[in-house]
């Protein structure tokens, strides 16, 4: 874990496999920290619950898996596990004792794994005085997210045709809705909800938005 790294790969690859093996060394130590941790301490995001309820239930079965294969059974170890009989090999590390990995499966119910909103939704009830939010917020449903989007940005369309302080935003506007049309799949304002859509997944304000095209 001494960098950050993205695994790209398509559909049944071995891409959960391979995040769940990451968390089992870091529960077992095997990493350049070289402390055991416990599920509680380690936070595991994805983007559905049926991804996360997936995530929770194979830890938990490979957990069970090496609390019944004692060390003396490494050869049994190396099988089930044989990324992280290497990585304790290379480290020079001993394995941490089968109460620590029943502590971890005990916790593994409570632990934070779950959606990139679910995580972030306890956090903020948490500490709802800080964030100056009411602590009994709902989370909003995909659908009602996209009726929301689509409503702002009808009214931005509609606000920058009527501007009267502002006549060059008014003729702008005024032409991009000649060439997009207004509504509709093409039109400026379902354009407007993809470009914001896209600036959000890049982590992106609007304030660089017309950098690219200085």
């Amino acid at each position: 874990l001494a960098r950050h790294r993205v695994v790209s790969a398509g559909a049944g690859t071995g891409k959960t496999h391979a995040l769940l093996t990451q968390y089992l060394h870091l529960l077992a130590g095997f990493t350049a920290l070289g402390q055991p941790l416990l599920p509680r301490t380690i936070a595991a995001l994805t983007f559905t619950e049926k991804a996360a309820a997936e995530m929770r239930d194979r830890l938990g079965r490979r957990l069970l898996r090496l609390l019944r294969e004692p060390e003396q059974l490494a050869h049994n170890r190396v099988a089930s596990e044989p990324e992280l009989c290497r990585s304790a090999s290379e480290l020079g590390l001993g394995w941490p004792a089968p109460a620590h990995f029943e502590s971890a499966r005990a916790q593994l119910s409570a632990a934070p794994i779950g959606t990139f909103h679910s995580f972030a939704s306890s956090l903020l009830r948490r500490n709802a005085l800080l964030a100056g939010i009411d602590p009994d917020f709902e989370l909003l449903d995909e659908q009602t997210a996209r009726d929301l989007l689509g409503e702002a940005c009808e009214r931005a369309v509609l606000s920058a045709l009527d501007d009267p302080d502002d006549s060059a935003l008014a003729q702008s506007a005024a032409e991009l809705v000649t060439d997009f049309g207004f509504a509709g799949d093409h039109g400026l304002v379902a354009a407007l909800c993809r470009l914001l859509a896209q600036r959000g997944e890049e982590g992106s304000q609007a304030a660089g938005l017309a950098d690219p095209y200085a």
